[in-house]
């Protein structure tokens, strides 16, 4: 987004990529060879303590290429909170709707069609509407979607509106130059101020050392390498870190799965994953004295394919293969999207020797939220005629009747205990008025160093509490125009 703002501008851009260029072409559907192309960590990258698998691009295009491009606006309270708890200016809903439009616009944002709704998020939403839980229909970026399923392996069609295929070829169609795995070792500076990068040429497949580039940039740097890579870089480099808040903060939105076997046929992998979205309990309710009620989540309909289904249900040998196939044909799933309360309880740190360290504190307050997603999606499964609910647990969580529920109470969430997912990975070099208390300002600029600019999720004060792909492309767009506002 900031690339092709600048280039359109008039500045010329360079782009540096750590993941390769694969394109429609190498996307094969093949769960095993696109999670080790597309993915950050080959889908194996965890926290310090192996409590949660952490999912993210390394790709042109980076995470754009393998999400499932359902795209909000970031809610009105969220920004509210920004504004007056970290002092983020510029951000209100009348500010950013024009962002947020053009953004839209450009990636043919839509609601889903009713011929790409599945049976899953059918029954999902049918549910809801019975017990009389607010459930939208998703807004996504596509374009003549095929909807063939495999949105998390790459879209084979470019019928999904990733970056891949949007705005990193229209910077080049510019004059933009890119670089493809071609990782950033660090940032140079003189004088306070950034004014190029060190990079290491690698082998898409074996990750093995080729060359190296060096890059001069007398305006300045950006960085867009997500709440990992971007904290992890400018620590490598020992820079942007005087509030000492750099790495700190981390967002991760967890996602667990509930899944549930119907009587009917369901097939929750056929179809685009997701096309209905429960939002009755987004917001945190609390009692006067502060104490948790319920809620701090969305949850919607959530299709899989074998591999990753198998991935996530607890368990070994024959009686997993049985659960995988009954879940495969008859059952219907959804994921949460758990607020992180702020600040954040993750961080990102650097050993000696510069590799990128995760930690993630789960805490009582993630062990709430978690808990009463649990409850309310089992009820609705329940509702809809469910035979049996699965919580992702170790051992499995088995729900039959309403009684069941009070099995939730004794989930324990420590490491290895239940299979948890963290995807919007946000707040690590955070945007703030105080430099004391923040990385970045309200445009993107670290306050330390002058011409070096965070444009990616890492900037953003805390979570979104949804996808957060829409909120990160339009800041994405302001940094760009605040960057031309200042170098003319």
């Amino acid at each position: 987004m900031c690339a092709a703002e600048l280039q359109r501008g008039g500045l010329e851009v360079i782009l540096v990529e750590e993941g390769a260029h694969w394109t429609a072409e190498d996307f094969t559907q093949r769960e095993g060879e696109m999670h080790a192309r597309i993915d950050g960590g080959r889908g194996a990258t965890t926290t310090v303590d192996g409590g949660m698998i952490l999912s993210y691009g390394r790709a042109v295009g980076g995470s754009t290429v393998h999400y499932w491009v359902n795209a909000f606006r970031a809610p009105a309270f969220r920004m509210k909170a920004w504004r007056e708890h970290a002092g983020a200016e510029h951000w209100s809903p009348e500010e950013m709707a024009p962002y947020y439009t053009t953004v839209e616009t450009n990636l043919n944002v839509e609601r889903v069609h009713d011929y790409q709704i599945n049976r899953n998020n059918q029954i999902l939403k049918d549910t809801a509407d019975r017990v009389g839980w607010h459930c939208q229909p998703v807004t996504q970026a596509r374009k003549d979607c095929l909807a063939c399923s495999h949105c998390m392996l790459g879209c084979a069609y470019n019928r999904k509106q990733s970056m891949l295929v949007t705005y990193v070829p229209w910077a080049m169609a510019d004059g933009a130059r890119l670089f493809a795995s071609c990782r950033v070792e660090g940032i140079e500076t003189e004088r306070g101020a950034a004014v190029g990068l060190r990079a290491r040429f690698l082998d898409p497949d074996s990750r093995e050392a080729l060359g190296s580039l060096r890059v001069r940039a007398r305006k300045g740097v950006v960085v867009a390498a997500g709440g990992l890579g971007t904290p992890a870089l400018l620590l490598r480099s020992r820079l942007a870190d005087e509030s000492g808040r750099l790495g700190r903060n981390l967002c991760v939105n967890p996602n667990l799965a509930v899944a549930a076997v119907m009587e009917e046929e369901v097939l929750h992998h056929r179809n685009i994953p997701s096309s209905y979205d429960v939002t009755e309990f987004q917001e945190t309710r609390r009692d006067a004295a502060g104490r948790y009620l319920e809620g701090g989540y969305t949850f919607f309909g959530a299709g899989a394919q074998p591999g990753f289904t198998a991935a996530v249900i607890p368990g070994f040998g024959r009686e997993h293969r049985r659960r995988l196939v009954e879940l495969m044909t008859h059952g219907a799933a959804s994921l949460s999207v758990i607020d992180d309360d702020a600040p954040g309880p993750g961080r990102v740190t650097v050993d000696a020797d510069g590799r990128p360290r995760f930690h993630y504190e789960w805490d009582e307050a993630t062990s709430a939220k978690a808990r009463d997603y649990f409850r309310k999606a089992a009820t609705l499964y329940l509702a809809a005629g469910a035979r049996e609910v699965y919580l992702p647990t170790n051992p499995p969580t088995r729900i039959r009747s309403a009684a069941d529920l009070a099995q939730i109470e004794g989930v324990s969430f420590a490491p290895g205990r239940v299979t948890v997912i963290g995807s919007h990975l946000l707040g690590t070099a955070a945007m703030g008025k105080d430099p004391e208390r923040s990385v970045v300002s309200s445009d993107g600029e670290t306050h330390s160093v002058r011409n070096l600019w965070v444009a990616c999720g890492a900037a953003l004060p805390s979570s979104v509490g949804i996808d957060p792909s829409l909120t990160i492309s339009s800041h994405g767009m302001r940094t760009g125009q605040r960057m031309l506002a200042r170098y003319g």
